[in-house]
């Protein structure tokens, strides 16, 4: 037979708007934490780019040589946004 559909109240909408999020947040420092993989062609990780920062690449030409973030056969055009969001 048909069954009714369920309507489910959500509450107000405008409440908390949508916004990106680039980085998971967690209780351990990003070096420590589960890897968070920015551009998997080339197994590049959050923490991978934080050790970039901290080595004093704040150019984001300069995190992609350093890390090989987007070297690889989509140069970059699935991890990029991703990995500058992060830096």
């Amino acid at each position: 037979g048909s069954e009714a559909a369920s309507t489910y109240d959500c509450g107000d909408e405008s409440v908390c708007p949508a916004q990106a999020m680039y980085l998971v947040p967690h209780t351990k420092p990003v070096s420590r934490a589960p890897k968070q993989f920015v551009d998997f062609q080339n197994d590049v990780t959050a923490a991978g780019i934080e050790l970039a920062n901290r080595e004093g690449f704040e150019s984001i030409e300069h995190v992609k040589r350093y890390t090989a973030m987007g070297f690889g056969t989509d140069q970059g055009k699935t991890g990029n946004i991703n990995g500058m969001a992060i830096t």
